[in-house]
């Protein structure tokens, strides 16, 4: 529960922090909360679904020797996708 907890006040940050103007937004009806709300969840929930060692696909191939691995946020860290960032800047948007 902590580590969920930080990664929270992780993804408020970010979110902050890319879209400095958020806050009065959400408070001005701008911008709907459920729609940040549901941008923060799914970073948080990217972040704690990260396998463990970071290996996202991994292959092997015995003669001649062959191996590959293919790693997907190591270290786990919260960030925005493409359509994160549409939801908040454009569609999230009340008219």
């Amino acid at each position: 529960m902590i580590v969920a907890e930080a990664l929270c006040g992780d993804a408020s940050s970010l979110l902050r922090a890319r879209f400095p103007g958020i806050d009065a937004s959400i408070a001005g009806g701008s911008l709907d909360a459920n729609v940040a709300l549901m941008v923060c969840a799914g970073m948080v929930k990217r972040a704690l679904i990260a396998p463990d060692d970071g290996v996202s696909q991994e292959s092997e191939t015995a003669g001649p020797f062959s191996r590959s691995q293919s790693f997907s946020n190591p270290m786990r860290n919260v960030f925005l996708t493409a359509a994160d960032e549409t939801l908040i800047s454009g569609t999230g948007r009340k008219r």
